[in-house]
């Protein structure tokens, strides 16, 4: 089956600006080759729909028509295929807005999620967006603009959890997050989120907000993440007036790789906290007050082009949480 599944306003609007209700329809082409025309099929509230799309199929698409949705909760599982993914995209990108405790979560293979806007998507629990189980998929072209926790600086803005692996997360825009960026989850209960890649990403005014937290890119978590080799990639972003903690970057696990990124204006800096064997290559930090700080074994930090940093290559030892493996860098 081949379909399209079409999220439509319950109203037409003008320049993408006025809030409006879901009304969903859905375009079947199941019943006809793939250059015919579609059948119409109503759908009246997001549950109907989120039923609908449990039988969705490799090459079926969720179009989001422009407009203004408010707390929306988009649930894709599915398992499309190198040549027919599935997708999540806007109908004309950059004008389809979330917000309110809007979510989309990806489950399966080859799922695509491109377009959208997530403006003050504000959650108890952060997630904006979550990879779970999730393989082989890509969120591209997305922005969030103030979103996250408005009550804590602790959890993800968007999350990869439950055993997600070779995903990406490219060309997006992350201005004034509440609280954390992109986590990799790591866990004794969930260290199989591997090789996922994090690229041409532009964070950009993260006020900080409290104490601790708020980091833009979080790989790991707890005393324990630092022994799982989790093969995260994050390249060719740019840090701007990304502030929101010491940690603009905080990897919290092994063999993790950080290449080509920039840090400008920023409080903080790049964080080796906990692991081993990562490699931070090609970076660029320029007025920051913190260049690459390191602790555990075996890192290779090489190439890096620092000015007006305060501390630019910062070896950390002593005892106690995260300096337990503080030599031999």
């Amino acid at each position: 089956m081949k379909s399209i599944i079409k999220i439509n306003p319950i109203k037409k609007i003008k320049n993408c600006l006025p809030a409006c209700q879901l009304i969903l329809t859905v375009l079947s082409l199941s019943l006809f080759a793939s250059n015919a025309l579609a059948d119409i099929i109503g759908v009246s509230d997001l549950s109907q729909f989120n039923t609908l799309v449990k039988n969705i199929q490799p090459g079926d698409r969720v179009v989001i028509a422009k407009g203004v949705y408010e707390n929306a909760l988009i649930k894709i599982k599915g398992f499309g295929t190198t040549t027919k993914k599935i997708s999540i995209e806007a109908e004309n990108p950059g004008c389809v807005t979330l917000t309110g405790k809007s979510e989309i979560a990806v489950s399966g293979s080859y799922i695509e999620v491109s377009g959208i806007i997530f403006d003050q998507c504000w959650k108890t629990w952060g997630r904006i967006v979550t990879f779970d189980n999730a393989n082989k998929c890509r969120l591209f072209d997305c922005a969030f603009i103030e979103s996250g926790n408005p009550k804590s600086t602790f959890h993800h803005i968007i999350t990869f959890k439950n055993h997600s692996q070779e995903n990406i997360v490219d060309h997006c825009y992350m201005q004034g997050n509440l609280s954390m960026g992109i986590g990799v989850r790591i866990s004794d209960q969930d260290f199989n989120n591997t090789f996922n890649v994090i690229e041409y990403v532009y964070f950009k005014d993260i006020i900080r907000r409290y104490t601790n937290g708020q980091e833009s890119v979080q790989i790991g978590q707890g005393a324990n993440s630092r022994k799982y080799q989790t093969n995260t990639t994050v390249k060719f972003c740019l840090f701007e007036n990304a502030s929101g903690d010491c940690e603009i970057i905080s990897s919290k696990s092994s063999s993790n790789y950080f290449l080509y990124n920039t840090f400008r204006n920023c409080f903080g800096g790049l964080v080796l906290r906990g692991g081993n064997k990562s490699i931070v290559k090609g970076n660029y930090f320029f007025n920051t007050t913190i260049g690459v700080r390191i602790l555990g074994e075996s890192h290779i930090v090489v190439n890096n082009y620092f000015e007006n940093v305060k501390h630019a290559i910062y070896l950390e030892s002593g005892t106690g949480y995260g300096l337990e493996n503080a030599g031999g860098h």
